[in-house]
């Protein structure tokens, strides 16, 4: 078949003198020219990258990435009121509890704790204490004082600069211990979950309960001060209040006014909480005082826990006719009777003897 020539067209002969048609008809397009515009863009990306390395990041707009940040720990400051006189008639036993506590009570590593014992002690235990300070992270103090004022010296010390180091208004909770009380548990028993044993008592605060302890007295009423713990909120109203003061004006107190100090430190503790508009909460019980909720005697009969329970008959009642066990509590009034089973736990690895068993009818 005869093609017809284009007008102006004129025919090529290739190598061998083939016909390769006309010269203007469009050939294929060449592979280069797709490759061109890419290699072109790429050429054009790296210089921009080189641009910006010289320019520098901040002319760039970079997104903030979104961190979930944990709130900072809450602070706890630990204080333990030790023994204070080897002469005192029940000082084998807060020997003993002393040695208890610091077995088991001492969690220097997420706590604060400070250790205030009697002159008679403090070289006696200070390498010990040494020892343990080797393996605290937080800080764990021993501290002497004098024998004076009872358990309301110690509280004036902590509250009132008299342990140096320690500013109680820098912690977000406190928790007092005296050497009267056994306790607490091991920290893998039960009632613990291993957790610390000051959350049995902070747990107890609240936006209302600034002041919480092991038990409640009703005549009063007031937390027994024999444990007692506070938040920030409650720190400061018993700083500014007047039952935390110094008893001693130049004399030791007369035997007949150790009942005035109890009375304007124990009781004055928590009236001082409640005239502030909050509020007291007990372990035993886990009930709420305050001004604006009247204490209901009716109610507290029917649960055997009016006035001080630390009897055993008293006792016995709240807990449906056994005394309870340290697990319950977290820390037994021994100083008033020492039942078996505890006296068996605090002597267990303990050299002093002798422990003072009281009534326990």
């Amino acid at each position: 078949m005869r093609l017809n020539k284009p007008f102006g067209a004129k025919r090529k002969k290739g190598f061998g003198g083939q016909d390769e048609g006309f010269g203007d008809q469009p050939r294929k397009p060449s592979l280069l020219l797709f490759l061109v515009p890419s290699i072109l863009l790429v050429i054009q990306q790296m210089f921009f990258m080189a641009t910006m390395e010289v320019k520098g990041i901040e002319e760039t707009t970079i997104m903030p990435s979104v961190r979930t940040e944990k709130p900072p720990a809450k602070k706890t400051l630990v204080v333990y009121a030790g023994p204070n006189a080897k002469s005192a008639p029940k000082a084998k036993l807060y020997e003993a509890n002393f040695n208890f506590f610091l077995e088991h009570g001492v969690d220097c590593n997420i706590q604060d704790t400070v250790l205030v014992v009697g002159y008679d002690y403090y070289d006696e235990y200070l390498p010990r204490i040494e020892t343990m300070q080797a393996e605290c992270s937080q800080k764990l103090l021993l501290v002497s004082r004098r024998n004076k004022c009872l358990d309301l010296e110690v509280s004036f010390m902590t509250f009132h600069g008299g342990i140096a180091g320690i500013n109680v208004h820098s912690y977000d909770y406190m928790v007092y211990v005296n050497c009267g009380m056994t306790g607490p548990p091991p920290r893998n028993s039960t009632s613990l979950n291993n957790r610390p044993w000051t959350s049995k008592f902070i747990d107890l605060l609240d936006d209302e309960v600034k002041m919480s302890g092991v038990s409640i007295n009703s005549v009063g009423p007031h937390v027994q001060s024999f444990v007692y713990a506070l938040d920030n909120v409650g720190i400061d109203i018993l700083y500014n209040s007047n039952a935390v003061y110094d008893c001693l004006q130049g004399q030791h107190p007369r035997r007949e006014e150790m009942g005035r100090i109890v009375k304007l430190y124990e009781d004055g503790m928590s009236r001082a909480i409640l005239d502030a508009g909050f509020a007291l909460r007990p372990l035993i019980g886990n009930y709420t005082v305050s001004r604006k909720a009247k204490l209901d005697k009716a109610e507290l009969e029917k649960k055997n826990i009016l006035g001080d329970i630390w009897y055993p008959r008293h006792l016995r009642r709240v807990f449906g006719g056994r005394l309870p066990t340290l697990e319950e509590v977290i820390f037994f009034k021994t100083s008033r009777f020492l039942p078996p089973e505890i006296k068996q736990q605090i002597y267990k690895n303990n050299h002093t003897s002798g422990a003072i068993v009281n009534d326990t009818k």
